[in-house]
């Protein structure tokens, strides 16, 4: 299965030509067409960028986590959504930016702050601080957060499957 994820974000300043004898930004859209909306959501506002998709992906997740945790007030819902949606959104370590590693002149050294892997931790107490609740109440929702991203990433890679799919790149 080939990543879309990028063919796909340049759609939005291609030509939407229709080329009957090769793949197109149009055909990419219309495969898009017959993915989950919420994935589509979530794709746009990460690949392409698109402040709307962003709102309608929080909305679409508040929806998916009212349903499976039923007891939790909306309010903590659409910060829980936003935490995981900023934290999907921005997977990389800020001291290095991703780059795993810090450079000092000559000297290279592993970074300390992400363990070399690239991507950014966010600690209880910094959700605490993004979301404006407790870190209690932030520690007790770590494993839904969990499962939330978890869910996020799954829309995402759908996304993928479907316009592989819709594509016949499979």
């Amino acid at each position: 299965m080939s990543n879309l994820r990028e063919a796909y974000a340049g759609t939005g300043r291609a030509s939407l030509e229709w080329n009957p004898d090769a793949e197109r930004s149009i055909d990419r859209v219309a495969a898009a067409g017959k993915a989950n909306r919420l994935g589509l959501d979530i794709w746009k506002c990460r690949y392409g960028l698109e402040a709307q998709a962003l709102r309608d992906a929080i909305s679409g997740l508040a929806v998916v986590y009212m349903i499976r945790y039923p007891r939790s007030e909306i309010d903590i819902a659409e910060r829980v959504c936003n935490q995981v949606m900023s934290e999907y959104l921005a997977q990389f370590c800020t001291t290095c930016m991703g780059k795993r590693e810090v450079i000092f002149g000559e000297l290279r050294t592993a970074c300390t702050s992400c363990a070399g892997s690239g991507i950014g931790r966010y600690s209880n107490e910094a959700r605490a601080r993004m979301m404006q609740i407790s870190y209690g109440k932030v520690k007790m929702l770590s494993s839904r957060m969990q499962w939330l991203y978890n869910h996020v990433s799954t829309q995402d890679k759908n996304v993928n499957a479907a316009m592989s799919c819709e594509l016949e790149r499979e």
